[in-house]
């Protein structure tokens, strides 16, 4: 909100606002938890798309907007190298996986021997 105020003896004070307050944004409903492990995922694809696009030149430009280290951004990135199934799980929060468990896995470059490794 910008408050003009002007002097006048005459007048004594004469306050006037020139411009509306701000309105608060209306909360829609209130964000249910979503598991970090979810937001990671879904932030993997955010980031490839990112650079597919040409946005984001590569992980280190990705790493300095984002001030953090290029090996935090490819941790992030491997969660998209998960088979497309453990991807459903992690997303819907059915995975009962940490995060070192899904790191380990998503080294692991055989979609097939991941969903073994499961077993």
């Amino acid at each position: 909100m910008k408050v003009e105020i002007s002097f006048n003896p005459a007048d004594l004070c004469l306050v006037r606002e020139t411009s509306p307050a701000p309105k608060k944004p209306e909360v829609l409903e209130e964000r249910s938890h979503v598991d970090p492990k979810a937001r990671q995922l879904a932030l993997a694809h955010h980031i490839h798309a990112l650079i597919a696009s040409g946005e984001m030149k590569d992980i280190a430009h990705v790493a300095r907007v984002a001030g953090v280290s290029r090996a935090r951004i490819s941790q992030v990135l491997d969660m998209a190298l998960l088979e497309p199934r453990i991807q459903e799980e992690v997303l819907s929060g059915s995975s009962q996986l940490g995060a070192h468990a899904i790191r380990k896995l998503a080294g692991i470059q055989e979609w097939k021997t991941q969903r073994r490794s499961l077993a």
